[in-house]
């Protein structure tokens, strides 16, 4: 801020000499005139006698100037009592005078509108108030001003009302004057910042004045209230470029609606306007109309809406019975769907039907004391619609369930008049109280006898009826919910629904699968309506599930499991288990009808589909337990059986698979503890399992297995891990057999492919228990002897690896031991001549090597990385070509993610069990790519064999997420044009694969960094799109590496300007691509060529 200098002159000159070039500035300068007022070192009457001379210039800008100053001034004095009531008058006294000055008038207005709101500003002193509003009709045309100038006749209003609001009120000639002085600003206006300010103010008129409607000048006010707003109904606009003021039109529609919807006088007017305006063909228009109908409905007093809820009724219903009204779903729990407001756009003809029926709702709920005398009308202008199925009957029954979720008193009216034997009464059997002359009559005037659309017609619009029962029931408090339970009017006909919904989905043929999914729809609503139907009812539409389900399954037709009705059953089954009764329900009259059915199946493929039918029912807690019980059973005989142990193996490889996805999606629903599990099912589970895997050691088998079985010790209570630790170790580690886990067979003795399981469970013990049978040097060792028995069995061999990683990584205490056995390894390697030949046990031996260094890494050991460190140097300077291709492909180990180390449940945060299983820090893998990098890049640089460094290079990149390589993308992209450049011979799928990824990375993350090299790249990734690529006849660039050039190509030509040059080269090259036969192929280079004829 300017420092005072106490120079009122030099103030005042500074602030008009800056004041249109630097309004930060200038502001300074009235800041420090109005602090010395407030300090008292400055009178108002020596401010005026400084401003005289420049008051008074015969130079309309200076004159300007120097209003803006005073007006400036008094602004930051922000009311301060320092100004006299005689000061303020003066004031007030000497701005009306310049209202007639053109040249300052904008500024005038302004310090007028600041004026108003000071402390000693009074309205009834001097009058000063009335002389104020009479000026501005008097002597100020807005219509000769411009929108900024307009703008401060807006903002004395606005500060008025703010400030003397109960005067006004209390003082009706001078509220009358106040009116008459906002329609003399508000007239014509077109500004948009001054629209919303005019709007605000129509709207505060009419929250806050009372008018008579005898009164002619009130009379005349509210007729040009209405017009001074409505004119400018339906508003649109478009924000210009760099708007000041970032007003949308959204703002805009919102402050008019709210002041057409403010007076309820208005509605003689309002109502027809927007009625008439209804009839535009415009959906943005007809919703603004309806979204403003609404407030207006909501707004306007009782009284007022029910004078014209009839001119309403007869414009909505229009609305409705005449359009398509296939957004209502019948199947849902809402008629009106929730959140249309913000997912349906004004474009949409649909919302103007949701409008439509929010109001008709609206109507009925505010009316609620007359609501028997508006619903006889609705009824009886919607009778003709509903006495058979015809076009308009959806419609009706829409808007009358929309009434019927108003009240109990609405519901039983709506559902008694629906109900009735002349209406749908007699479709559904409800017994005829009329004559017998009568019943002839209606007989042959109505034919009783649906075809299959109208049938279709009628199961839908049931579903409205109980949809305004649920949501009616929402409503209601817990007083009114027992009473509306007992005595609504829908349980007279429930025992009818049944009955009808029943025949028409069992006596209907199989080929009406819409019929049959839309009464399994409805069938779904009824079993979930609230206190509706008792148990037995329940359980016979559970029955009729259950009938349809394993109807379909026992017609062994093709494809069953994509039948649509199928699907409809187990989503309505699904659905309809809301509480513990219906769970038994399921259970009793489903799932274990669905296992009868799984026993006697000896179709591998129907078993399968079994599976899937029963683990989508598999939605909680209960049902799941129930399965593994029945599925134990079922493994154990599976286990015991003599089939062909392939047979047995295939069956018992599905079923554990399916328990594991149960368990899984059931855990991530609710969360259980597995304690009894460990107990309960585990001992015979292990012992089917390790019988099977004694006749037949199946790899897949294990794999599953110890999924499941890790799942079921990780969501034990960690206070029992170790516990299961030692029984594990010991089932394993020893000859002993636990009590849990009867495997008779020591794991360190000889390989065993039950080691698989072994590792799941002890990855997924908590990190905190410890091994306590025998040292870690002990059992690594004998780990390590029994990998160098498995030479020939890789998945095996493999197995006990990620045993010792495990071990290392979670148990393993003693560092020295590790360390001497990993710096013997390395040692090894290194004294490795030129003409050294690796032995497999080399092989081997570096292997263990490796996942030693994993284990420690993923911890973020030191050790780990002081080895990563040895493997690069090794990689650098080895004269062995066979070792250093060995340690770039082994590298890859290090960033590859295995279950044994990764969340098996990513869905879950906090586990239940309070289990903390892992041992991996979360960016290891950044670490370690930040330490390899540079000597790959390195190394690729100078060396004869680069293909050894890129090859290293794409596997690692293969298992690295986007966020790593991105801060290292200038450093990756020279191997990565190198590796696109290879001659055939050294040219690989795996290479071209990691390299097409990780440039199209870079193009999408900086496109400067491959701006240079667009010239080479382009034909080089045309080739390897549309070329066929061979290699001692295999193909080098399958479809697989063509659409990812494709694919780098598209997003250079969309990423890239200037690039024209290419267009004609590339369109030629392109056209092999067109024929070639794989489908994706074909069309990416359409889309390519798209792209390339709109290049200028």
């Amino acid at each position: 801020m300017v420092e005072s200098i106490h120079n009122i002159p030099t103030l005042i000159n500074q602030f008009i000499a800056t004041v249109d070039t630097d309004s930060e500035v200038s502001s300074t300068y009235s800041e420090q005139l109005a602090e010395l007022i407030v300090e008292g070192e400055l009178t108002l009457l020596q401010f005026i006698q400084k401003l005289g001379p420049s008051l008074t210039s015969d130079t309309d800008a200076i004159r300007s100037r120097s209003v803006n100053c005073l007006s400036s001034t008094l602004g930051s004095l922000n009311g301060s009592s320092k100004l006299t009531k005689q000061d303020v008058n003066v004031i007030v006294d000497f701005l009306l005078s310049k209202l007639d000055d053109k040249a300052c008038l904008q500024y005038s207005l302004a310090a007028l509108s600041t004026l108003v709101k000071f402390r000693n500003f009074v309205p009834s002193l001097n009058d000063n108030l009335k002389r104020l509003l009479n000026a501005v009709i008097s002597e100020y045309d807005p219509k000769k001003n411009l929108a900024r100038t307009r703008y401060e006749s807006f903002n004395i209003l606005s500060n008025t009302l703010s400030a003397h609001k109960d005067y006004l009120i209390t003082h009706q000639d001078l509220g009358d004057l106040f009116v008459k002085n906002f329609i003399h600003v508000a007239s014509g206006e077109k500004d948009p910042r001054n629209l919303l300010v005019s709007f605000e103010l129509n709207t505060a008129i009419n929250q806050i004045f009372t008018f008579d409607e005898t009164n002619e000048l009130h009379k005349e006010f509210l007729t040009d209230l209405f017009d001074v707003a409505f004119c400018y109904f339906p508003i649109s606009f478009t924000p210009p470029a760099n708007d000041p003021y970032k007003i949308t039109a959204h703002q805009l529609k919102e402050k008019l609606r709210a002041t057409i919807s403010s007076q309820t006088l208005f509605a003689k007017d309002s109502f027809s306007n927007l009625i008439e305006k209804l009839t535009s063909t415009n959906p943005v228009i007809r919703n603004d109309v309806l979204k403003t109908l609404l407030q207006c409905v909501e707004n306007y007093s009782r009284e007022t809406v029910e004078e014209y809820w009839l001119t309403l009724w007869n414009a909505l219903k229009f609305e409705i019975l005449h359009n398509d009204v296939s957004i209502f779903k019948s199947h849902l729990n809402e008629i009106i769907p929730s959140e249309y407001e913000s997912n349906i756009d004004d474009n949409d003809d649909n919302k103007t039907l949701i409008l439509t029926l929010v109001i008709i709702s609206e109507l009925f709920q505010k009316l609620e004391e007359s609501s028997s005398t508006i619903q006889e009308t609705i009824i009886g202008d919607l009778k003709e619609n509903l006495v058979s199925i015809k076009d308009k009957s959806k419609q009706s029954i829409i808007i009358l369930a929309a009434i019927a979720s108003q009240s109990i008193h609405s519901f039983n009216k709506v559902v008694e008049f629906v109900f009735s034997y002349g209406n749908w009464g007699k479709y559904v059997n409800v017994e005829n109280p009329s004559t017998e002359a009568e019943a002839i009559e209606i007989d042959t005037n109505e034919d009783l006898v649906l075809n299959i659309a109208k049938q279709r017609d009628l199961v839908d619009n049931l579903g409205f009826i109980f949809t305004s029962y649920f949501q009616l029931f929402e409503k209601l408090d817990k007083n009114e919910v027992n009473v509306f339970a007992e005595n609504n009017k829908l349980v007279d006909f429930k025992d009818h629904l049944l009955i009808f919904l029943g025949q028409l989905l069992t006596n209907s043929s199989s080929m009406e699968k819409t019929l049959k999914c839309k009464v399994i729809q409805q069938l779904t609503k009824l079993v979930t309506l609230p206190l509706f139907l008792n148990q037995n009812e329940n359980e016979l539409i559970f029955s009729y599930f259950r009938d349809v389900i394993i109807g379909v399954i026992s017609s062994n037709t093709l494809n069953w499991e994509k039948d649509i009705v199928l699907k409809e059953a187990i989503s309505g089954s699904i659905y309809a288990i809301d509480n513990d009764k219906k769970i038994d329900l399921a259970i009793r009259l489903i799932i274990t009808n669905l296992l009868d059915l799984l026993e006697n199946t000896t179709d591998s493929v129907t078993f399968n589909k079994i599976l899937d039918i029963i683990g989508d029912l598999c939605i909680n807690y209960r049902i799941l337990e129930m399965l593994s019980v029945r599925l134990l059973n079922r493994l154990i005989a599976i286990s015991q059986s003599d089939k062909d142990i392939e047979i047995k193996v295939n069956l018992f490889q599905n079923i554990v698979e399916s328990l594991t996805k149960w368990f899984t999606k059931v855990q991530t629903s609710k969360q259980f503890l597995t304690n009894s599990w460990y107990h309960n099912f585990l001992p015979k589970f292990f012992e089917s399992v390790f019988r099977l895997l004694t006749l037949h050691p199946d790899y897949v088998l294990v794999e599953l297995c110890g999924d499941l079985v890790g799942l079921i010790v990780k969501f034990i209570d960690q206070s029992k891990h170790q516990e299961i630790l030692d029984d594990f170790v010991e089932a394993f580690f020893t000859s002993a057999s636990s009590k849990i886990i009867g495997f008779e067979r020591n794991a360190l003795d000889e390989a065993v492919p039950a080691i698989g399981i072994f590792n799941k469970a002890i990855a997924n013990v908590d990190k905190a228990v410890k091994i306590k049978t025998f040292s870690p040097a002990e059992y690594l060792s004998k780990v390590c002897d029994v990998i160098y028995t498995v030479e020939d069995d890789q998945f095996l061999r493999i197995q006990y690896l990620q045993t010792l990683a495990i071990l290392v990584n979670k148990f393993a205490e003693d560092e020295s031991a590790i360390e001497g056995k990993m710096g013997e390894f390395i040692g090894h390697f290194t004294q490795l001549t030129s003409n050294s030949k690796l032995s497999q046990k080399d092989y081997i031996t570096f292997e263990i090597l490796i996942w030693y260094i994993k284990a420690l890494v993923l911890k973020v050991h030191k050790l780990g990385f002081e080895y990563v460190n040895n493997l690069v140097q090794l990689l650098s300077t080895s004269s062995n070509l066979e070792t250093k291709e060995l340690v770039g492909r082994s590298l890859m180990i290090l960033f590859t993610d295995l279950k044994v180390f990764t969340n098996q449940t990513p869905g879950i945060k906090k586990v239940i069990s309070k289990v903390t299983n892992l041992n991996v820090k979360l960016l290891y893998k950044q670490r370690i790519f930040e330490v390899i990098l540079p000597a790959l890049v390195d190394n690729h640089k100078n060396s004869e064999n680069s293909e050894i460094y890129l090859n290293s290079l794409s596997l690692i990149l293969k298992n690295l997420s986007r966020s790593i390589l991105v801060s290292h993308l200038k450093e990756i992209l020279p191997l990565v044009l190198t590796s696109l450049t290879l001659p055939k011979s050294r040219l690989n799928s795996t290479i071209l694969r990691s390299s097409l990824n990780t440039l199209f990375i870079i193009i999408e993350e900086d496109q400067s960094i491959v701006e240079g090299s667009l010239a080479k790249l382009i034909p080089i990734l045309l080739t390897l799109a549309t070329g066929k690529i061979f290699y001692r006849k295999k193909l080098i660039n399958t479809e697989e590496i063509r659409i990812l050039a494709l694919q780098n190509l598209i997003i250079i030509f969309e990423k890239y300007r200037d690039l024209a040059r290419f267009k004609k080269q590339t369109l030629s090259s392109l056209v092999p691509g067109l024929d070639d036969k794989r489908r994706n192929v074909r069309k990416l280079s359409c889309d390519l060529r798209q792209i390339l004829y709109t290049l200028d």
